[in-house]
């Protein structure tokens, strides 16, 4: 070695020695108005929320210790450092320096770094002479449309946050490629220079604009099976084959299949729908009575309907000094209805309108629904604010009630309609007015197929958030709501009408396979993975409260084992269901006895606790939003009908009765006629329009337990 070799290697073991021999400084620490830390919350081991230290660092390899919450990430020149709250130092360590201790009480931090706020760390690099280090890696900031692509830089998968990625590459050539479902992929090289590298990639939509119209009004558009809208339709698919549907109740099916290419404009209108007709005759005395069906006004008899939408109708029958007549026929296809008989004379035409409701006289005044079924179960009501602002409502709940349902008030759509926006104004007085009145809530709900929180699933620029950002969203709602009220509510409708009425294709899978779910958004950003996490973070907000999950349609067959199906399978993977709820939307021929008695056998095998939700018993077979008639001015049930309530509601509640093993609640769906969904005269509660009781409450209250058996 000669006297130059020596001194350049002299030197370069100095220069190696300085650097050993020196550590990072801190420029300065400081709490910022920063929000990521609570936009992008993580918890510690034990459920807390972090504060996050961005620790800026102009080189990458450094490690850190403390009360760190792994893993530390790397974002565009700086560290994102989680620790648990209450954390007062922090160490640095990197391979080039010493490693540097730092005391936050140093810097104004003297009770330790707090939850879901974000510090700023700024550390300086010692530099030998005029030399700087520097690794020969650069930053690649990639933004991309749509938000929901798939990034490749080098065949090395990438992840993108809210549409950009941010990435530390050696300087030279590199490959991308950005792919997206209904996208043309887009793919090249760029290369990384002396300076940080700006790439925007904005992806080529393929999708085919569909439009379909119908020629016949109200007709419900499906496309896959899935309902589009009524009358006519607007939107963009995905290139491939569909089965367009128009169906309208009373009308034949319309079915077709059509093509879409990729960026094709296809406009389809669907023809006018064959309405199924048959007749009804009306031979009813007097002569010229006035024959009103489905509530307007026919002809006169007698005399015969033609052309008449197959289904059930509501028919009366009016003349002047008569007791109206009401009865529902059904009218089949090709056929003719009989309806014949005498309206009877009445002398005081006032009498006739009077409710059958008002003939019952209560001979236990102070004697209630929860009074009668203190041996077998809770009774309750779905209430609003309205009810518990009038006297005479309060004084029914207090006296009938030991449990009760927000009807709509505490769902989170109306709840929490903005990221950041409670309202919690009417669900607090139906909380505040339980715990006055020692009454316990159920809770409905906190994940909802309807009048759910859209917002959740976007992010301020509108455009879909990932399932993480939204579970975020969910855990921190289900977690507000639960601890807001857990001192009142003893169970949680956690999640609502998950299941479908009918099978569909799934189209967030992109296949044909027939999905048992509602395609709700929820399911399209998570699939059935969202019930599982509703329960998991629910449980976690009350460890005490029962957890359901509340459906309807319990007696279809083909839904009943839907549900049964993604019960087990949620329990047996470990996902905290505790019970179910059957909404019971009945009328007064349907369900059969034995037909309720076998649903609860059934769903006895999986949970110990089954409640009876939304109980009604409407008088015809039509939902009250679609019946005209059952709005307005409550008309009379004729003496028939009521007969056939109060029998219908005596075989429910003698299975109920039967099961009071598993069976610990049943709920009514409203507090009086007046206050239901299905109409006031629909009739389907045991309370008629001026909050009286309806001959049907003493079937319910009044029963011998001695002819249960029978």
């Amino acid at each position: 070695m000669n006297v130059k070799q020596l001194i350049l290697s002299v030197v370069s073991l100095f220069l190696t020695l300085t650097i050993h021999a020196q550590e990072l400084t801190v420029k300065e620490m400081q709490a910022t108005n920063d929000l990521s830390a609570s936009q992008y919350r993580r918890n510690d081991l034990i459920g807390d929320p972090c504060a996050l230290v961005k620790v800026q660092l102009a080189t990458t390899g450094a490690t850190f210790e403390g009360n760190v919450i792994q893993p530390v990430e790397y974002k565009a020149g700086e560290y994102w450092v989680y620790m648990s709250k209450g954390s007062k130092e922090l160490m640095v360590k990197h391979p080039s320096f010493l490693p540097a201790h730092i005391t936050f009480s140093d810097y104004n931090i003297g009770h330790g770094v707090q939850p879901l706020v974000t510090y700023r760390l700024t550390l300086v690099m010692p530099q030998i002479g005029n030399t700087n280090i520097d690794d020969g890696m650069r930053y690649l900031v990639m933004t991309v449309e749509p938000a929901s692509a798939i990034v490749y830089i080098d065949n090395n998968l990438q992840t993108l946050q809210n549409g950009s990625l941010s990435i530390l590459l050696p300087m030279g050539q590199h490959q991308y490629r950005v792919e997206a479902q209904a996208y043309d992929t887009k793919s090249g090289t760029f290369t990384i220079g002396n300076e940080k590298l700006s790439l925007p990639i904005k992806l080529e939509s393929n999708m085919a604009s569909l439009t379909i119209s119908s020629a016949t009004q109200g007709t419900q558009i499906f496309v896959n099976d899935q309902l589009r809208g009524t009358s006519s339709w607007s939107g963009m698919l995905p290139a491939g084959i569909y089965r367009l549907e128009g169906r309208l109740p009373g009308y034949r099916n319309h079915r077709q299949n059509i093509t879409l290419a990729q960026r094709e404009k296809q406009q389809v209108t669907i023809p006018a729908l064959q309405a199924i007709l048959g007749n009804l005759n009306v031979n009813y005395q007097p002569a010229n009575a006035e024959v009103w069906i489905d509530g307007k006004k026919a002809g006169t008899s007698p005399d015969v309907f033609r052309n008449i939408i197959v289904g059930s109708h509501n028919i009366e029958l009016r003349a002047a000094g008569y007791a109206p007549k009401q009865a529902r026929i059904t009218i089949e296809e090709g056929k003719t209805a009989m309806l014949s008989g005498s309206l009877e004379r009445t002398a005081n035409s006032q009498e006739s309108h009077q409710t059958m409701s008002a003939q019952y006289h209560d001979t236990k005044p102070n004697y209630g629904l929860k009074d009668a079924y203190k041996d077998y179960f809770t009774i309750g009501s779905a209430i609003n604010v309205r009810n518990i602002s009038d006297e005479k409502q309060i004084a029914l709940i207090k006296k009938e009630y030991n449990s009760v349902t927000p009807e709509n008030d505490w769902k989170p759509g109306v709840i929490h309609p903005k990221e950041g926006v409670w309202n919690f104004e009417r669900a607090d007085k139906i909380a505040n007015f339980c715990r006055k009145n020692g009454i316990k809530i159920r809770g409905h709900c906190l994940c909802s197929n309807y009048q759910f929180s859209d917002w959740m699933f976007n992010d301020e620029k509108g455009k879909p958030v990932n399932k993480k950002v939204y579970y975020e969203r969910l855990r921190d709602h289900i977690h507000t709501v639960v601890n807001r009220y857990k001192d009142i509510v003893y169970c949680w409708d956690v999640v609502n009408e998950a299941i479908a009425d009918k099978v569909s294709s799934s189209e967030s899978s992109g296949s044909d396979d027939q999905s048992p779910y509602r395609q709700n958004k929820s399911f399209k950003l998570c699939g059935e993975e969202y019930i599982a996490k509703a329960f998991e973070f629910a449980r976690e907000a009350d460890p005490n409260a029962l957890l359901f999950y509340n459906d309807n349609n319990y007696i279809n067959n083909d839904k009943r084992q839907r549900i049964y199906n993604m019960v087990k399978k949620m329990k047996e993977a470990g996902v905290p269901i505790d019970g179910i709820g059957m909404q019971g939307h009945y009328t007064i021929d349907s369900p059969k006895e034995e037909e309720l008695d076998q649903t609860i056998s059934m769903f006895k095998q999986l949970v110990k606790h089954i409640h009876i939700t939304e109980l009604d018993l409407r008088i015809n077979n039509t939902l009250g939003g679609q019946l005209a008639s059952s709005r307005g001015e409550a008309k009379p049930m004729s003496a028939e009908t009521v007969v056939l309530q109060n029998e219908q509601y005596a075989r429910l509640f003698k299975v109920f009765r039967k099961h009071a093993d598993v069976v610990d609640n049943v709920t009514f769906g409203n507090l009086s006629d007046k206050d239901s969904w299905l109409g006031v005269n629909n009739h389907p509660l045991p309370f008629d329009e001026n909050y009286l009781p309806k001959a049907c409450y003493s079937a319910i209250r009044d029963f011998d337990p001695a002819l249960d058996s029978r």
